[in-house]
């Protein structure tokens, strides 16, 4: 048997050595430049099973890796009710009454995609954000009522469980970017009655006025009073006629007011009665420190005979770099993905403000309007985010190539506001 023969028997008998890369070096007789050695690599195969089984073995353990990742497309759109708690449907509680999160095809990320079919930023933020659940936010319209009737409703079709942002209050965000609300204590009543007709008995969670307790201090003592009123007012009316529904007093953010101070406004707000609190609401703060100061408020209620949970916003604190700056600031990144659970005394981490809506004219949107969807400050967010292997191999750096916005990871200055679509707020 010849030497060429000899090594294709051995390369038929799918043995340890057959795995191995070897260096035959060579000369080539008879050719010009016979005098230079020739230097070849050549491999070495195993038997077409064992290769197959290599192959499949790889492609695995990347999927594994991709999918594992918190902002994986793997995640998204039916990803909602992956980690849900299985249970059966027990009254008063909304995760047993569904099966995930809700997906909303009509939020300002999922609108803008489909919007702008052609724009080569699509595919990016439709596949990162709008295939994300987030919440709605409602803002005072006359026809409030009406969409979130309609929006619950879908969510109950499709057996999700939706998010409501209720952002009405007279005098809201203190006259800053997102100021307006009701004009009087009577038509904020009347607002939040129609929500909760809108809601009844399905399952839904609601987030209850934004910044509404931190900045209790703007406001002289005559209208303190008359806020913690209508937020008391608002939590005994969902607790009595949307029983379904878990309702969340927002308490600001780690980085604004002591625990002590926020446990006792939350306590004159009648969280008594609401599920919890809400924390880190359009803000940036790092997770870890969000869930302490959650857990040291949750205590101090404790301490006061109410047994209360909280739910975190992540959805632009997956860098928690901004410290007090609040107002689109630069070099964020989108956090960890919407799912229940997270921590000690914590019920969800949600994406409570969409990704990419602006805060105000500010920051690296100085142009910008607040709640306006700007898809540059979602690719920012997007663009920041650590992850070669989630953009890399689920969308590929094609798709950012092709839209002139470079690698993951690679920071913009600014990104202005040219190309804003509107309808939530916040």
């Amino acid at each position: 048997m010849g030497r060429s023969e000899t090594r294709a028997s051995n390369a038929r008998t799918p043995t340890a050595s057959a795995m191995r890369w070897t260096l035959r070096v060579a000369s080539s007789p008879g050719q010009p430049g016979s005098s230079w050695w020739k230097r070849i690599l050549t491999v070495r195969f195993p038997s077409f099973r064992a290769t197959v089984l290599l192959v499949f073995l790889i492609v695995f353990s990347g999927l594994s890796v991709v999918s594992l990742h918190p902002q994986s497309r793997l995640w998204a759109g039916q990803w909602a009710g992956r980690d849900w708690p299985a249970s059966h449907p027990v009254p008063g509680d909304p995760i047993s009454m569904t099966t995930g999160l809700y997906v909303d095809s009509e939020s300002q990320p999922a609108r803008w995609a489909h919007e702008h079919s052609q724009d080569p930023r699509r595919h990016v933020i439709e596949t990162g954000i709008g295939e994300m659940p987030m919440g709605r936010w409602f803002l005072g319209s006359d026809t409030d009522e009406q969409e979130v009737r309609t929006y619950v409703r879908r969510a109950a079709a499709a057996d999700k469980l939706p998010i409501v942002v209720a952002y009405n209050i007279p005098g809201r965000d203190c006259g800053q970017f997102s100021q307006g609300g009701e004009n009087s204590p009577a038509e904020y009543r009347r607002w939040i009655n129609g929500l909760v007709r809108a809601i009844g008995s399905r399952p839904a969670l609601v987030i209850l006025e934004p910044d509404a307790l931190p900045l209790l201090d703007c406001r002289p003592d005559p209208e303190r009073a008359l806020t913690l009123e209508l937020l008391s007012y608002a939590v005994e009316r969902f607790a009595t006629h949307a029983p379904n529904t878990w309702v969340y007093l927002d308490a600001g953010h780690s980085n604004w007011m002591d625990p002590y101070t926020m446990a006792d406004r939350l306590v004159q707000a009648n969280v008594g009665r609401a599920r919890g609190f809400s924390l880190n609401v359009s803000n940036y703060q790092p997770s870890h420190e969000v869930k302490a100061y959650g857990e040291t408020v949750r205590e101090l209620l404790a301490q006061r005979g109410i047994d209360s949970r909280f739910v975190i916003d992540t959805s632009r604190n997956g860098k928690g770099t901004a410290g007090g700056e609040w107002c689109n600031p630069g070099g964020q990144r989108i956090g960890e993905r919407p799912r229940p659970g997270g921590g000690n005394g914590v019920d969800f981490q949600l994406w409570i403000k969409p990704p990419g809506e602006v805060d105000g004219a500010c920051g690296i949107a100085p142009n910008g309007q607040a709640g306006h969807f700007e898809p540059a400050i979602a690719i920012e967010l997007l663009r920041n985010t650590d992850g070669g292997l989630w953009m890399l191999g689920l969308w590929g750096n094609g798709h950012w190539q092709a839209a002139g916005l470079g690698l993951p990871g690679q920071e913009h200055e600014s990104v202005g506001a040219a190309s804003g679509w509107t309808d939530s707020g916040g």
